[in-house]
């Protein structure tokens, strides 16, 4: 645990502290510290990749994390549920499209677009994005009653958390406000509601 809250400082250490950085990151990409101190250093790396700073030098750990996301053998749900959240977030140095039930990693995407740009289509895409977290929720839903593969039941108990968290925070709800399109965020809301009251029926 103390070398995931260190490599969740990543973004601070890179810079203030690279000599203590460089020793945690090296352990971490040796294996210690498991999925969770993984998943810190991936998170705190993508921060760094996204902003564009010194990509050069964070593309090689990033690739390394990407790795061994890919070939660790997947057992127990939360470990699975860690590593594939590893993989989410290093898929920028594959240009990789992002999970489709990803819905956290495609809200942070929009919410950097609409700041980025104040217009017509930052707007459009934020509208059809709340209208659309219903649809995920469902599908999402689905694959975890299905009781599959470890891998397929992490990758959707990760995308019912999401799609709960990005319909609770609302981040949207300053762009849409402006759209001409009425968007009836209520009706995402109910559906939402009423699969989970149908789960424990």
């Amino acid at each position: 645990m103390a070398l995931a809250a260190v490599a969740a400082a990543t973004p601070y250490l890179f810079f203030e502290n690279q000599a203590l950085w460089l020793r945690m990151a090296v352990r971490i990409l040796d294996g210690e510290g498991g999925a969770v101190a993984a998943r810190a250093l991936a998170r705190g790396l993508g921060t760094l990749w996204r902003r564009g700073d010194h990509r050069s030098e964070i593309e090689a750990p990033l690739h390394r994390l990407r790795e061994r996301a890919r070939c660790v053998q997947l057992n127990a749900l939360e470990e699975a549920r860690r590593w594939i959240e590893v993989t989410a977030v290093t898929d920028v140095v594959d240009s990789a499209e992002r999970d489709p039930l990803d819905l956290e990693l495609g809200l942070e995407n929009l919410i950097r677009v609409a700041a980025q740009y104040d217009d017509s289509e930052a707007d459009a895409r934020a509208a059809r994005f709340a209208t659309a977290i219903a649809t995920s929720f469902a599908e999402a839903h689905r694959t975890v009653l299905d009781l599959g593969k470890v891998r397929h039941s992490a990758a959707a108990i990760n995308a019912l958390e999401g799609c709960a968290r990005a319909f609770a925070l609302r981040l949207w709800s300053p762009m849409i406000a402006t759209h001409l399109q009425i968007v009836r965020i209520e009706d995402t809301q109910s559906r939402c509601v009423g699969h989970c009251y149908g789960c424990r029926a």
